[in-house]
């Protein structure tokens, strides 16, 4: 209680749709100053860690230290173009998929064949 609660987006913490950290973060404690939420990051410097992170990667490929940026491209390209891609699932993690055309006919043939004796069944 009494912390100031952050609302905040995408490449705030760590660059997912950008190569870069995002500064755009919103105070939604009313009695914070908004004016400095550019000033000073809540996360602390996180384009500083993200810079460390690649280096760390560079470092550690030396002879090919162009993987890591071409890697972390692909990454962020990735991370856009998946959620386009995904497959709905049901709850208990059963892919929803369109039933075939031919299906489709056939149980709606039946519907209209037989749902005028429809009766209560006994359990």
């Amino acid at each position: 209680l009494g912390e100031a609660t952050l609302e905040y987006g995408v490449d705030v913490s760590f660059p997912m749709h950008h190569p870069t950290v995002s500064t755009d973060v919103i105070s939604l404690d009313q009695s914070s100053n908004h004016s400095d939420a550019h000033n000073h990051h809540p996360l602390g410097d996180r384009q500083t860690f993200h810079n460390d992170y690649m280096a760390g990667c560079r470092e550690k490929y030396k002879t090919v230290p162009e993987k890591c940026d071409a890697t972390e491209r692909d990454r962020v390209a990735q991370s856009l173009r998946q959620p386009q891609s995904m497959r709905n699932y049901t709850r208990t993690g059963f892919a929803k998929r369109r039933a075939p055309p031919e299906f489709v006919q056939m149980m709606t043939d039946f519907w209209d064949a037989n749902h005028q004796q429809a009766s209560r069944e006994g359990w």
